[in-house]
C-alpha cells in the first residue's frame, strides 16, 4: 500500500489509486460493493442475490444502509483518532450519535430476523458483516456494542460461519477506543550563522519570441446523412405515434407509418442473424440483442428498429427490421457497430406486398409470428408508454430476466438448484407480475424536489412504469408518523412503497426501478458492464455526494457543526473525486457504454445537488469535462423535464410542484 496502488498501471484500473480493485478478463472493477455484487452474479443458482424482483431490493437496500448508516459513521469516529482527518471532538460526538441510531434501527430488525433478508445468507449480508467487524475489532468495545444484542448476535453468528471464517479468520473485539494520534513536533533546528549576502546581480531579461499564432480549429465535418435532399418523413413523428398508440394499433399506427414513409429519403431493411444455433440460452439471447440496440446508440437521429426474439425452445431465432435514413445502411454504422456483420441484410422490396405485411407484421410484435412464439420483441430508440408484454418485467432471475418459460426450456441442461429460482418462471408469478406493472405500481414518499427522489422518478421515466409521489409529503411530520417509521426505521426519504413491501435507501429503490422492464439499457447488456455500473453509483456515493455533502451540510446548519479544518478536507477530497471523473469524462460522454444508464442517472442527481447549491462556476470550471456532462444529462428530456417543472408535463396540467431546499 503506498507503492503497489500509486503505479500508473493501476492508476488506469482506479484512478483515485485506492484498493480494492478487481482485475477481470473483460476489465477492471473499483468501488468494493461493487467488486461484491460483480463476483456474486459470476454464478447463476445461488441465493446471494436473492429469488424475485423485491427480495433482490432489499438486499441492495441493506447494502446501501451498511455503506452509508454504518461503515460511514464507523469511518467518522476511528479515522481522525488513527490522523488520516483532523479530529474535531464535536464532530466525534456526532459521529458517534449517528452510529447508534443507526444500529439501533439495525438491532430492531435482528430482533425478528437471523439474516438481513430471508432465510439464508445474502449479499447484504456479507457487506453488513465486514462493515461491522472492521468497527468491531478497531474502535467498537464490548461497553458500547451492549445496547444492541441483536447486533453483537448477528456478527459473531456470521464471523463463525465457515465461508466467513476461511476469508476473515479468528474475530476479537476491541478492548479500548483508540488514542487520538497527535502528530510529533518537528525537533528545531539550530540558528545558522548569519552569513553576509551580496546584492543578486540582476539577469539580462530574455527576449520574448511573439507567440505564432494557432490555427482556429476545424469546424466538426457533417454527417453525410445531414446533407441528404429534405424527407417528408420526420422521423420523431413516427416514434411519437408508434410510442402513443395503445389501441387499433393496425388501423392507427401501421396505417399512419405508410402514410408518412418517404421512399426516396429512407429505406427499410430485414436482418436474420447468422448463427441463430448458437441461442440455446433464452437470456443470453435477449441481452445479445439488447447490447447490439445499445450500440446502435449512435444512429438514433437517423434510425428505427424492431428486434425479434422468435421460438419457444431452443435455438432461437433472430430477426429484425430496420428503418434508415438514405438507400443505404449508414456506412459509419456498418464500420463501429460490429455485431452489423453478424447479421444478414436485406432490403425490402415494396413493391412486393408480402414483404410489405412482414413488416407491418414485425411493427406490431404480431404473434405468432411466421407460425412460431415470440419470446421477446425489443424496440430501437423509442420510449414507451404503457405498451408492455410480459416478458418486458425485467428482475434478478439468472442475469437479470424473468422467463415466461419452465426452466427446460431456457436450458434443458442446467440442473434444478437445491433453492430453486425455477418456481419463479410458474405463468402464476408472470402473471402476477404483468398484473404489478399494468396498476398503479409503487407510491414514493419524498418531498417533491428532493435529490434522491429524483432518481427512480427518472429511472421509472427511462423504463415506462409507474412510479407516484405521495401527496401532501410533510417533512418532519409526514416521515415521522407510525406507519413511515415501520417502512424505514431511521425515518429518512425517500420511501418506496410497493405492492409487495417498502424499499428504503435512495440508490437501492432507483436499482429496483430500474429492473422493473426489460428492454431497457439503464443496467448494462453483460455481467462487466453491471460491474462498471454499479461501480460509478458507488463511487458518486462515496466520492461525490458524500463529499459535497460534508462542505454544504455544515454551512446550512444540519450534519455537525462547521469547523473550516473539516470544511478543507472535504473540497480537497471533492476535488480529487471530480477530477478522476473529469479524466473519465474526457473520454466517454456516458459513463458506461454509449447511451444512459443507471450510473448516469445517480451521478446526474447527485451533481445536480452541488451545482445549484455550492459548486460555484469559479469551482467547476476546473473539470470542463463534468461540467459537458452534467449539462448535457440535465437537458434530457426526461430529466430537464422534472427539474424545470415543465408544463403541460407528459400531456398533464401540473397541480402543484414543490422543491425541497
Amino acid at each position: 500500500m503506498g507503492v503497489s496502488n500509486k503505479t500508473p498501471e493501476f492508476l488506469k484500473m482506479n484512478p483515485l489509486g485506492k484498493i480494492p480493485v478487481l482485475e477481470t478478463p473483460d476489465g477492471a472493477v473499483f468501488e468494493s460493493n461493487a467488486i461484491a455484487r460483480y463476483v456474486a452474479r459470476l454464478k447463476d443458482n445461488n441465493s446471494l442475490c436473492g429469488s424475485s424482483l423485491i427480495e433482490y431490493a432489499h438486499i441492495e437496500q441493506w447494502i446501501d444502509f451498511s455503506a452509508t448508516e454504518v461503515d460511514a459513521n464507523i469511518g467518522r469516529w476511528l479515522y481522525p483518532r488513527l490522523g488520516f482527518v483532523p479530529h474535531v471532538p464535536v464532530h466525534e460526538e456526532h459521529a458517534i450519535a449517528s452510529l447508534k441510531r443507526s444500529l439501533g434501527a439495525l438491532n430492531t430488525h435482528l430482533a425478528s430476523n437471523t439474516y438481513l433478508v430471508g432465510h439464508s445468507v445474502t449479499l447484504a449480508d456479507i457487506v453488513m458483516t465486514c462493515n461491522l467487524y472492521f468497527g468491531f475489532v478497531r474502535i467498537l468495545t464490548k461497553s458500547f456494542t451492549s445496547e444492541f444484542p441483536h447486533v453483537e448476535r448477528y456478527l459473531w453468528t456470521m464471523v463463525n460461519q465457515p465461508n466467513f471464517k476461511k476469508v476473515i479468520g479468528e474475530v476479537k473485539q476491541a478492548e479500548s477506543v483508540p488514542p487520538v494520534q497527535k502528530k510529533a513536533a518537528a525537533p528545531k533546528e539550530p540558528k545558522a550563522k548569519e552569513v553576509k549576502k551580496e546584492a543578486p546581480k540582476e539577469a539580462p531579461k530574455p527576449k520574448v519570441e511573439a507567440p505564432e499564432e494557432e490555427e482556429a480549429p476545424k469546424p466538426k465535418p457533417k454527417n453525410a446523412l445531414d446533407l441528404l435532399p429534405p424527407s417528408k418523413m420526420i422521423l420523431d413523428e413516427w416514434k411519437r405515434l408508434y410510442s402513443n398508440t395503445k389501441t387499433n394499433f393496425r388501423e392507427i399506427a401501421i396505417k399512419g407509418f405508410w402514410d408518412m414513409y418517404d421512399p426516396e429519403g429512407y429505406s427499410l431493411w430485414f436482418c436474420n442473424y447468422k448463427y441463430n444455433d448458437e441461442n440455446t440460452v433464452s437470456f443470453v439471447t435477449m441481452n445479445k440483442v439488447g447490447g447490439f440496440l445499445q450500440r446502435m446508440d449512435l444512429c438514433r437521429k437517423y434510425a428505427f428498429g424492431k428486434m425479434l426474439v422468435i421460438g419457444s425452445t431452443p435455438p432461437f431465432k433472430v430477426k429484425g427490421l430496420w428503418l434508415f435514413r438514405g438507400q443505404d445502411i449508414p456506412k459509419f454504422v456498418m464500420d463501429e457497430v460490429y455485431d452489423m456483420e453478424l447479421y444478414e441484410w436485406t432490403k425490402v422490396d415494396l413493391s412486393d406486398e408480402a414483404q410489405k405485411e412482414r413488416v407491418n407484421a414485425m411493427i406490431e410484435d404480431q404473434e405468432p409470428f411466421e407460425g412460431e412464439e415470440l419470446l421477446d420483441a425489443k424496440c430501437f430508440n423509442v420510449r414507451m408508454s404503457g405498451k408492455c408484454h410480459a416478458n418486458d418485467l425485467h428482475t434478478i432471475g439468472p442475469r437479470f430476466s424473468f422467463h415466461p418459460l419452465p426452466r427446460a426450456a431456457i436450458n434443458p441442461q442446467l440442473p434444478t438448484p437445491a433453492n430453486p429460482l425455477s418456481d419463479l418462471y410458474s405463468a402464476g408469478v408472470f402473471a402476477a407480475a404483468a398484473d404489478l406493472v399494468s396498476r398503479l405500481l409503487s407510491v414514493l414518499h419524498s418531498g417533491s424536489g428532493n435529490k434522491n427522489a429524483f432518481k427512480a422518478l427518472i429511472a421509472a421515466e427511462y423504463t415506462g412504469v409507474k412510479v407516484e409521489l405521495v401527496k401532501n409529503f410533510e417533512m418532519g411530520v409526514s416521515n415521522k408518523t407510525p406507519e413511515f417509521l415501520k417502512m424505514n426505521p431511521l425515518g429518512k426519504i425517500p420511501v418506496l412503497e410497493t405492492p409487495d413491501g417498502a424499499v428504503f435507501e435512495s440508490n437501492a429503490i432507483a436499482r429496483y426501478v430500474a429492473r422493473l422492464k426489460d428492454n431497457n439499457s439503464l443496467c448494462g447488456s453483460s455481467l462487466i458492464e453491471y460491474g462498471h455500473i454499479e461501480q460509478w453509483i458507488d463511487f458518486s456515493a462515496t466520492e461525490v455526494d458524500a463529499n459535497i455533502a460534508r462542505w454544504l451540510y455544515p454551512r446550512l446548519g444540519f450534519g455537525g457543526p462547521h469547523v473550516p479544518v473539516l470544511e478543507e478536507f472535504a473540497i480537497t477530497s471533492l476535488k480529487r473525486s471530480l477530477g478522476a471523473l473529469n479524466t473519465h469524462l474526457a473520454a466517454n460522454t456516458y459513463l458506461v457504454g454509449h447511451s444512459v444508464t443507471l450510473a448516469d442517472i445517480v451521478m446526474t442527481c447527485n451533481l445536480y445537488l452541488g451545482f445549484v447549491r455550492i459548486l460555484t462556476k469559479s469551482f467547476t470550471s476546473e473539470f470542463p469535462h463534468v461540467e459537458r456532462y452534467l449539462w448535457t444529462m440535465a437537458q434530457k428530456e426526461r430529466v430537464n423535464a422534472m427539474i424545470e417543472d415543465q408544463e403541460p408535463f407528459e400531456g398533464e396540467e401540473l397541480l402543484d410542484a414543490k422543491c425541497f431546499k
